[in-house]
């Protein structure tokens, strides 16, 4: 059925008698549809369908795992499913267009149980929604797909830069915390990555432009679990958007003003090399350098593609690409990246796709107290010094875009709240994260290995 909004079949169905398989309640006798949640014709305001308990420790209770009847409020488990369903009977529940279109449904809770008891669905269900936890987007989908039978409805979302700020940690700003990382229960630091997003302006008389480049980034260090380490952010130019700049500042003489084109005084991209050719010491007493780094490529693509093909650091190139009619990147089985046809050093990224993932890392909760491990993909951030790492210049970023239904594809996308919102860093860590599973994919290639995935980058990393 995949996403309400673009599937195929559903608009089918609906057209249809919309049969489905009615069985006989063994506590009243009256035929019900099995459905996971539906209102109660007994009581009022209360729930009816599969039913289970959790204990104390948050677990579920196997064996309270059944079904109450949404006829007569009576409970069963599914130990005589087999008798109800040979004794069921299709019946239509809706009037057709066409008196001929026929159409069924049939979720798995009608499933035998020689194939799936209900208490198994139930601990998926539970997978992917666990006690006081966010929901897993992504597992959620697929149980409503192929347990329920049913389209799916992303939901919209919001992020908190607040819940981001709780995962301020006690290392400096810099440094790769490496120490700290044993001791959260995610090994050694494996990668640094960098991702950089282009702004300002170029210079075109047309416009009265002048050169004023900045360009922002961020460098983020990736441990044995996937949990990243923030290790440092910062912008290159001093440009600021008409919208939140301070004109004293940005019109006083003496400000300098960074340019994209190679050759001038203050060229951006000989500021990023010093940056890419850089050691950063963990606090393990290593040297590390970053391994490969993703730097948008727009706006200014005359510019950005020549300082990618020709530097001697693994950059690249990046063009995000919604894809929104193609369906390339739809099934979540393909990657969320590919290489352009037009130039070798250049990616297209599947930017919804990236940030559907980093929102999820952010959702991650993680109580110390309670587990000492953190969970994978957790996000780390140095302590804030220096001016860096506040909320209006770092962590406000990853608040600037929402998820909303786009009006003209009727698909989910990500798409920033007001045009004054700043979102440069959030654009960061995605480029950041492509070019951390770019790098991997390129190893895998090389040395021949399938489907690998970041533990077996990992493993090869740890063994040699």
């Amino acid at each position: 059925p995949e996403v309400r909004e673009t599937s195929n079949i559903e608009p089918e169905y609906l057209k249809g008698d919309q049969r489905k398989w009615h069985v006989p309640c063994p506590c009243c006798g009256d035929y019900i549809i099995f459905e996971w949640e539906i209102d109660s014709e007994i009581k009022e305001g209360e729930k009816a369908g599969i039913y289970w308990e959790i204990d104390e420790n948050s677990q579920l209770v196997v064996d309270s795992v059944g079904y109450v009847c949404q006829k007569c409020d009576g409970f069963f488990t599914d130990q005589n499913k087999k008798e109800l369903l040979l004794n069921g009977e299709w019946r239509a529940t809706a009037i057709p267009t066409d008196p001929e279109y026929t159409s069924y449904h049939l979720s798995s809770l009608s499933a035998p149980t020689y194939m799936f008891g209900w208490t198994h669905y139930v601990k998926q269900y539970l997978e992917a929604n666990p006690i006081g936890q966010p929901r897993n987007q992504k597992l959620h989908q697929a149980f409503v797909n192929l347990v329920l039978g049913q389209t799916y409805e992303p939901e919209g979302e919001n992020i908190d830069a607040k819940v981001l700020q709780k995962n301020i940690r006690l290392y400096s700003i810099g440094t790769v915390p490496e120490k700290q990382s044993i001791a959260d229960g995610n090994g050694k630091i494996m990668m640094i990555t960098l991702g950089s997003d282009m702004n300002g302006t170029i210079e075109n008389p047309k416009y009265n432009y002048v050169d004023d480049a900045r360009l922002d980034y961020e460098i983020i260090g990736w441990s044995e679990t996937g949990a990243s380490y923030s290790i440092s952010h910062g912008s290159i130019g001093t440009f600021q958007p008409a919208g939140i700049r301070n004109d004293a500042i940005h019109n006083h003489p003496d400000r300098i003003k960074w340019s994209y084109q190679p050759g001038s005084k203050h060229c951006v991209w000989d500021e990023m090399d010093k940056i890419l050719s850089s050691h950063i010491h963990t606090d393990t007493g290593r040297k590390m350098s970053i391994w490969a780094s993703g730097c948008d490529t727009a706006p200014y693509t005359v510019y950005s593609y020549p300082y990618i093909e020709n530097s001697r650091y693994n950059i690249y190139g990046m063009k995000g690409d919604r894809l929104k009619d193609s369906g390339i990147f739809i099934d979540a089985d393909h990657k969320p990246f590919m290489i352009s046809k037009e130039k070798a050093d250049l990616w297209i990224i599947n930017v919804n796709r990236y940030k559907d993932l980093l929102a999820t890392y952010i959702s991650l909760v993680w109580n110390p107290h309670l587990t000492p491990k953190q969970p994978a993909d957790f996000m780390n951030f140095p302590t804030p010094d220096n001016g860096l790492y506040q909320i209006h210049n770092y962590f406000s970023h990853f608040e600037a875009e929402h998820k909303v239904v786009d009006e003209k594809t009727s698909r989910f996308v990500w798409k920033k709240i007001t045009g004054n919102h700043q979102n440069h860093l959030f654009d960061c860590r995605i480029y950041a994260m492509a070019a951390r599973d770019i790098a991997t994919s390129l190893l895998f290639k090389e040395q021949q290995i399938k489907n690998g995935s970041w533990k077996d980058y990992v493993n090869y990393l740890l063994k040699r």
